[in-house]
């Protein structure tokens, strides 16, 4: 590992390529090595030191190496899950810090393909489901119904069938889904009779 007092002087000259080494290096270091406090609080202050740095590959080398850690320091990891979106959505993605207030606010405030990476997370709650099914894009609810981790009440299918049923993606989805309660199968089946009813097809 290299030393964390000479770290924070040679980042200024190195190249993004060393620099983005290093910064996996120290966070690979920081969260499966046993390092002395002093040490320990030292490698924090350098990867805090390295979130200000001009290049994105710098910080996504760090988000790779945190982002499925327990031990991963969570102030880090909270910038991170704010910074562009090739960085945050490795964080958003993977990381088991982030609670589900914080993954909610962000399925609010976010685009659709940080939606999507939200709603495939490899457990999603109840409680996050339903934030996607109430406020998420259709491509992300599509995304929750093929997700096989994810836990999702029978008010969040209604929801999205409510808001999404006149999609034929998402319609076609939620129909396959064992989980749709019937009155959710019926309702997408009335909503596909009203298109059909205005078909220039059928109407001829």
């Amino acid at each position: 590992m290299v030393v964390v007092s000479h770290f924070l002087k040679w980042i200024y000259t190195a190249r993004v390529s060393e620099r983005a080494a290093a910064a996996s290096a120290l966070a690979r270091a920081y969260i499966n090595s046993e390092l002395p406090f002093e040490d320990r609080c030292a490698a924090e202050a350098a990867l805090t030191l390295l979130l200000d740095d001009a290049s994105s590959k710098v910080r996504l080398a760090m988000a790779e190496a945190l982002s499925m850690s327990h031990q991963a320091p969570m102030q880090i990891i909270s910038v991170l899950a704010s910074d562009q979106p090739e960085v945050a959505g490795v964080v958003l993605a993977r990381s088991p810090l982030l609670t589900d207030a914080d993954l909610i606010n962000r399925v609010a405030s976010s685009p659709k393909a940080t939606q999507k990476l939200i709603a495939d997370r490899p457990l999603v709650s109840m409680a996050l489901s339903a934030a996607i099914a109430e406020i998420g894009e259709a491509d992300a609810c599509a995304v929750l119904l093929a997700n096989s981790g994810a836990d999702i009440a029978s008010l969040s299918f209604r929801r999205m069938a409510e808001r999404h049923g006149h999609l034929p993606l998402l319609r076609e989805a939620l129909i396959s889904d064992i989980r749709l309660p019937a009155d959710c199968r019926h309702m997408l089946l009335v909503k596909l009779g009203e298109m059909l009813k205005t078909s220039p097809l059928v109407m001829a």
